[in-house]
């Protein structure tokens, strides 16, 4: 009889048990992209399984992201429970949904068996017992290799993994969020009774549980080396240090340049990979010491340097590949860039302030259009001179495309059309957060910031300064259900709709502050038209003039829910919306509200002091300066905090690593500090403000770190500020 070695799904079966049912030993199972509602039993078969984009077995093309089994809640997703050994595989699927029982994993089940396990994503699966993710019992040794086992839950032992008298080999994977509910439960990360895992180069963090939130050692004797374990675990090579993901929010747990993570990691862990999850290879010299070494988790950061190893950056974006970052040094680049539909972080190095993309207005500065996901990642850089028209933003474009845009200053864009900064079309859902959008502009439509469509999520962002020739000075909202999360949209101009204009669609807006807009009709809110009517909701912000500055077409709504204030919100200055200790939006804002940011717009705590804050910017002690650091200039330096309390300002010759934790926040300078000032108090408005001249004996490139200790050691109101860095322009 001839037995097909290659089967399809869904070409040959609709189902992938099906195809298992239909496989012989040494055969191989591909499975298309899509969500395949089912639990699968290997059955004891000695198969590959695996994802594939093209149906070739002799390619290696997973697609874990694009290819989900779901168990729908009907038991653990994937059991190995008839003697399996190495040659059963499953890679490169996204494994959800699964209800382990007292016995069983929610995810993935290996009871006396010894299969290998890699390069998937296993996620939001739950058990009754132990392993939300992945349960090992009765002598199973698995090799489980890079995964990342995120947001699992078990009521009572390890929420991603729970090892029971098993040996499994775990190398190179990341355990991160996963919790176990119940009271008095074990193992957030991984609990192990009895058995030998041997466990290297993986990332244990932020997991929860009542008992060692991390890994929980009931019995046996693990051999655990080259890790991050939140908490730290004695053993060769182990950390205790926030990996730095790049951003966590969209599910990015790639690492971002400055992780700790990076080359921290053996060369010589067992079963160690020849690549990463998105099949970039393994061991790549990420921190350029000429030595490269493993990185901890599933994945390896691989960077593309300019200008030092590519002149521009697009050019390093046409070479760049799935998983990479595209790292940019200081300077000014005039270009139009392509992100060419690839899942690339783009990042400006040294920030913003030092890192700039002139597109010479030559058109849009950046485009995103070829189905870009939210691993299409844009930090860090001044974005300016775009000239957008045609359903182009100035800035920035989404077409079909959900990208990530953070931490950018976008100013001093024109569309001819709509979008003056960005434009994102009705089938696009990207995340915009924590950038500053100023000084752009809709010549002959709406949206002088952005024109917003599908899911879209602002999240702390500066909107300011901007204008549209009809409506939505700010923003305008033309589809979906975008939402606004404490973003602070002030001194927006149109005709409609100042601060924000909309037409269908159901905007949620929540802790944003709308202030000093204008338009001649709804000054700061315009929602709908007769043809294509709006639904907003709004609650927890700062409205000027309340529901008289807003205008509602008709056929659409406006829900005014609970927590709306009409109340100037006490800014720093005109131009400095950070707030000051008496603003009516401290302690203003809604706790839960969804997608609620854990830090504000520049990196400070949200709920810094007691409730949530309204707007970009969370109330707490702050340093910072405004102006070009350049040798003989003047900047200014202020400083937030209670109005009273005494300062004293260090500058330290280097940053301890990690921060040193106290009783009023972290230490993020060396001691003994190299200078340190003592200032009047802070005046009643709670901002100390003072002028810096940069020294000339200071030279380009150069960084000099600041902290102020606000309030005497001992006092209840005493804080550490954030670190202030002062980068030589």
């Amino acid at each position: 009889s001839y037995y097909p070695m290659v089967i399809h799904v869904p070409g040959d079966y609709s189902s992938i048990q099906n195809a298992i049912d239909a496989s012989h030993n040494g055969g191989t199972v591909l499975v298309e992209p899509g969500v395949y509602v089912e639990t699968i039993n290997f059955y004891g078969k000695a198969i590959e399984l695996r994802s594939d984009v093209d149906g070739d077995s002799a390619t290696d093309d997973i697609a874990p992201e694009s290819t989900w089994i779901d168990g729908n809640l009907g038991g653990s997703v994937v059991t190995f429970e008839n003697g399996e050994g190495e040659d059963s595989r499953i890679r490169g699927f996204t494994i959800v949904g699964g209800l382990g029982d007292t016995y069983s994993g929610g995810g993935i089940t290996c009871l006396g068996t010894s299969p290998n396990i890699s390069e998937n994503i296993i996620t939001s699966n739950d058990s009754l017992e132990s392993g939300g993710g992945l349960c090992f019992r009765e002598n199973s040794s698995p090799r489980i290799t890079n995964n990342l086992i995120f947001e699992n839950r078990s009521d009572f032992y390890g929420a991603a993994i729970a090892i029971y008298d098993s040996s499994p080999t775990i190398t190179n994977n990341s355990l991160v969020y996963n919790s176990v509910t119940g009271n008095g439960g074990f193992g957030g990360g991984i609990s192990i009774s009895e058995g030998d895992p041997v466990i290297t180069n993986t990332i244990v963090w932020a997991n929860t549980a009542s008992n060692d939130p991390a890994i929980s050692l009931i019995s046996g004797n693990p051999l655990i080396t080259y890790c991050d374990i939140e908490g730290g675990w004695t053993g060769s090579g182990n950390i205790n240090r926030d990996p730095l993901f790049i951003k966590r929010a969209r599910s990015n747990y790639r690492l971002s340049w400055q992780s700790a993570c990076i080359d921290a990691g053996t060369n010589n862990a067992p079963s160690l990979p020849n690549s990463d999850l998105d099949g970039s290879t393994r061991i790549f010299d990420g921190d350029g010491d000429l030595i490269p070494m493993a990185d901890i988790g599933c994945y390896e950061l691989t960077t593309l340097s300019v200008p030092a190893e590519y002149t521009s950056i697009q050019a390093a974006l046409n070479v760049s590949s799935k998983g990479n970052m595209v790292l940019v040094e200081s300077g000014t680049y005039f270009e139009n860039i392509d992100f060419m539909g690839k899942s690339v972080s783009l990042i400006g190095k040294n920030g913003p302030d030092a890192t700039t993309i002139d597109a010479g207005q030559a058109g849009c500065a950046i485009v995103f259009s070829g189905g870009e996901s939210a691993a299409a990642h844009l930090e860090g850089f001044t974005i300016t001179n775009g000239l957008g028209g045609g359903n182009r933003g100035g800035a920035v474009t989404c077409t079909a495309a959900s990208p990530t845009i953070t931490g950018n200053v976008i100013d001093g864009n024109q569309s001819t059309d709509s979008g003056g900064g960005i434009h994102s079309d009705q089938d696009s859902s990207p995340l915009i957060e924590n950038n500053t959008i100023s000084r752009n502009a809709s010549l002959s439509a709406d949206g002088g910031a952005l024109v917003c469509g599908g899911d879209s999520l602002l999240i702390n962002n500066v909107i300011t300064d901007n204008s549209a020739l009809l409506s939505g000075g700010g923003i305008f909202f033309q589809s979906g259900n975008p939402r606004s999360t404490n973003n602070t949209i002030v001194e927006n101009t149109a005709q409609s709709g100042g601060g924000i204009g909309c037409i269908d669609c159901t905007p949620t807006i929540t802790n944003t502050i709308l202030w000093n807009n204008s338009a001649p009709t709804g000054k700061e809110i315009a929602i709908g038209n007769p043809i294509l009517p709006s639904v907003m909701t709004i609650g927890f912000s700062d409205v000027e003039g309340g529901q008289t500055s807003v205008f509602v077409d008709s056929g659409s709504l406006l829900n005014w829910n609970a927590g709306m204030i009409d109340s100037d919100p006490l800014f720093v200055d005109h131009d400095d919306f950070h707030l000051t200790w008496n603003s009516p939006c401290r302690d203003s804002g809604d706790d839960t509200t969804a997608y609620l940011p854990d830090i504000d717009f520049e990196g400070d705590p949200r709920n810094a002091l007691a409730a949530v804050d309204m707007g970009a910017d969370e109330y707490y002690y702050h340093l910072y300066y405004r102006g070009t650091p350049i040798p003989g200039q003047v900047i200014t330096v202020r400083i937030v905090g209670y109005q009273g309390l005494p300062i004293e300002l260090y500058e330290g010759s280097g940053l301890q690593d990690p921060p040193q934790s106290t009783d009023h926040g972290y230490i993020f300078i060396e001691l003994p500090p190299f200078n340190n000032w003592s200032l009047s108090k802070i005046p009643a408005n709670g901002v100390r403000s003072f002028p810096v001249t940069i020294p000339l004996t200071w030279s380009a490139g150069e960084e000099h770190h600041f902290q102020a200790l606000i309030g005497r050691w001992g006092w209840n109101l005493t804080r550490l500020s954030n670190l202030m860095t002062i980068r030589v322009q």
